[in-house]
């Protein structure tokens, strides 16, 4: 198909233009999720993109990738795996053709660098390369399509312009952002953030078509005064409470005030990210490709009443940082060092090949390589033979047979080769050679080093073992932090011939390869192992084996899921008292489509999930907490919206997905908002922007607000909203 906006000829299944970055709306991806734009909220999902806010990063990373959940749902079952060389974009993890600058999924700018760690990139990067026997193993933040309320200012785009309007105050004259904008509007509406204090706006303009950098503007809410220019050549900006921005400029760190009152504070391609009080700016260096690490990690105060200060030399990936940067945990090469109250910095541990993920109490999890044990150490070796057997020969195979002429009645001797037992033979032969190419890899450390891994803990400035012996039918990954694992027992998972027999029929022409004999043992493991969930307040031993597990946000109770053919059964347990560990069936026969987060939903210690779906119209039941609240749902979390248990919902979809009902639960029961609804924004229980009528050749509809009590109509020639 062809790109919306520049024309150029791109994949089907693209929900964003690789070469201009712009959104597919033709193809009913859904605007309105592309971001919070409240007074508040908005400055934090500007942070969470441009700074690195760790938490918020994941959830926009995520978030991001479910904006076009219509064209996914509709594609997910077709989807092709290309031969040609292919990049994963560092937000979502989703694989992009090798020259592309955006992402074709979440959007953005690949050629930046995301601010959240990397663990969770890297995850999502292996659960898309690796075909893997179970699912990956998430976190609440994992589970984040869903779109949050927000307060009351958003922005939409009408004649190739950008306004902002108040949706609680419809009828206040919306105010022009001055800009040159082009055609690729949602570029500019996904980057554009109030100031936490809501008197001004921060907003791009002028984006450049290569890497994506912009000018950026900084206009007062409710002035007739001109927006001012804070810098050229952006990549990436934060606003802070402190009337600062932090921006950064291909490789330079800034911080500004509003007027555009500039201070250069470090240079750095790399990784930066701002305390939760916003008192400091800690940023990782040069990135030196050679040695494969940034030249550096600093930090600095954001009232600039102190110089940089140089925390570490060398640090690879990317880095973790408790609530205002009392711990900083990062990697020099495998090597994982922590920075306490920007002190020194300290070894914790070696053969850790992914930042830490931390708790709310400044805990840090990361898993270490288990360097004594190997997948050998998980089965029994029931073969004796040292594995010299020589290739049959054929001459092994000839002999002498005495033949009577038929004429004659004479004997005579003729040389016949046994063709039947030499195969047979050369046969056994193959097979010897497979079960010890099969102990072979089991054998070898780098078939194992992913999945075979030491669950840990650093706290009080000591490292706690948690889990020696973990095993991940997945490449392991922590999240949240959240680990679901098995662990061997007494007996052997299984026998080398158990694996040979389970390969046989699976093996191609060209040998068994290390993954063949690592998807088989997983097998294997999932059948006859125990599996653990564990966290901040320790391991819980399940009675199930799951594919995946996450945990509310109270840590009270774990949720679950299991796969088979497409379906998925949820089960729910508890992570504490008498009753820890037993897995209860909690929904089941639930269709997947392609991802967990696509049918189902933590908010709070609230689950939202589909049910009765119907694969063909992508329609199903939602339910919250095991209690229907609406049937005939398009099946489509990237379109909901929950804010204190009040949840927006399409309903009765159109024929060709481009619009629906919109809809509404307050808890007790629903109703309807408006119909025809192409995009909406929600601000809250009684507050909504949306567009209605919209038509896909036009690339225009209309916009309305409702207040809780009608829905008013503002514009007719409206592009697109955020």
């Amino acid at each position: 198909m062809k790109c919306v906006n520049c024309g150029k000829e791109i994949a089907e299944e693209s929900r964003f233009c690789p070469i201009c970055g712009a959104q597919q709306i033709e193809e009913q991806t859904s605007i309105n999720d592309s971001v919070d734009d409240s007074v508040e909220d908005s400055a934090a999902e500007a942070a969470a993109e441009a700074a690195g806010d760790e938490s918020e990063a994941e959830e926009s990373a995520v978030s991001a990738g479910s904006e076009s959940s219509d064209e996914q749902a509709s594609e997910s079952m077709n989807q092709e795996n290309t031969e040609s060389p292919v990049q994963y974009c560092p937000f979502c993890g989703a694989k992009n053709p090798e020259d592309a600058v955006f992402c074709e999924v979440c959007g953005k700018n690949m050629k930046s660098k995301p601010k959240g760690h990397s663990i969770l990139i890297k995850a999502v990067a292996g659960v898309l390369a690796v075909a893997a026997v179970g699912l990956a193993i998430f976190a609440v933040k994992t589970f984040v399509p869903v779109k949050k309320a927000s307060s009351n200012m958003f922005i939409y785009a009408e004649d190739d312009s950008l306004y902002m309007a108040n949706a609680k105050k419809p009828k206040e004259e919306a105010v022009e952002l001055e800009g040159d904008y082009g055609q690729e509007l949602m570029y500019y509406l996904d980057r554009t953030a109030f100031t936490p204090d809501g008197k001004y706006v921060c907003y791009p303009s002028v984006i450049e078509e290569e890497y994506g950098n912009y000018k950026l503007y900084m206009k007062k809410l409710n002035s007739k005064d001109k927006a001012v220019k804070i810098a050229s050549d952006v990549s990436d900006f934060r606003l802070l409470d402190n009337g600062k921005v932090v921006y950064q400029t291909n490789e330079t760190l800034y911080i500004s005030d509003y007027s555009g009152d500039k201070k250069k504070v470090g240079t750095g391609n790399g990784y930066w990210k701002i305390t939760e009080d916003q008192r400091y700016l800690v940023w990782t260096g040069q990135y030196d490709e050679d040695a494969n690490t940034y030249d550096g990690l600093y930090y600095i105060d954001t009232e600039l009443k102190q110089e940089k200060k140089k925390l570490a030399s060398n640090v690879s990936y990317a880095f973790s940082m408790s609530a205002n940067g009392e711990k900083i945990f990062f990697l020099d090469d495998d090597y994982l060092f922590v920075v306490e109250n920007f002190g020194e910095k300290k070894k914790i541990a070696s053969g850790v090949d992914s930042v830490p993920v931390m708790d709310s109490k400044g805990n840090a999890f990361y898993l270490k390589d288990n360097e004594d044990k190997t997948f050998y150490d998980l089965v029994e070796d029931d073969i004796t033979d040292e594995g010299n057997m020589p290739y049959p020969s054929e001459a092994d195979f000839v002999h002498d047979v005495q033949e009577t002429n038929y004429w004659t009645g004479e004997q005579y001797t003729v040389t016949e080769t046994d063709w039947d037992a030499y195969y047979a033979a050369v046969d056994q032969y193959n097979a010897y050679q497979q079960i010890f190419t099969i102990r072979n890899f089991l054998q070898d450390p780098e078939t194992s080093e992913y999945n075979l891994k030491q669950f840990c803990m650093y706290s009080n400035g000591a490292e706690k073992v948690l889990e020696p012996d973990a095993i991940f039918t997945n490449y392991g990954y922590i999240s949240d932090p959240v680990a679901g694992y098995y662990v061997k027992g007494e007996n052997p998972v299984a026998s080398i011939s158990d694996l040979w027999s389970d390969l046989t029929n699976t093996s191609s022409s060209s040998g068994l390869d290390a993954y063949q004999v690592r998807s088989a043992l997983m097998k294997r493991v999932a059948d006859n192992c125990t599996y653990k969930f564990c966290g901040e307040n320790g391991s819980v031993e399940l009675n199930e084996s799951l594919d995946g597990v996450f945990c509310t946000e109270s840590k009270k109770v774990g949720y679950g899921w299991k796969v088979v053919d497409s379906y998925t059964d949820i089960y729910t347990f508890a992570l504490s008292g008498e009753d820890a560990g037993n897995c209860r069936l909690y929904a089941e026969d639930l269709y997947l489509f392609d991802n967990i987060s696509d049918i189902m939903h933590i908010d709070h210690d609230d689950i939202y999930y589909y049910a009765d779906i119907d694969k063909n119209n992508y329609t199903a039941s939602l339910f919250v907490n095991q209690v229907e609240i609406a049937s005939d749902v398009r099946s489509d979390m990237g379109r909901m919206t929950i804010d204190n248990g009040v949840v927006y919902y399409p309903s009765e979809m159109n024929k060709d997905y481009s619009s629906y009902t919109l809809c509404k639960y307050d808890g007790k029961s629903s109703k309807e908002i408006a119909e025809d609804v192409s995009f909406y924004h929600a601000f809250g229980p009684n507050c909504i922007a949306m567009i209605t009528d919209y038509s896909s050749d036009r690339k225009k509809g209309t916009l309305s607000v409702y207040d809780g009590k009608e829905v008013i109509n503002l514009s007719d020639d409206v592009q697109a909203i955020s």
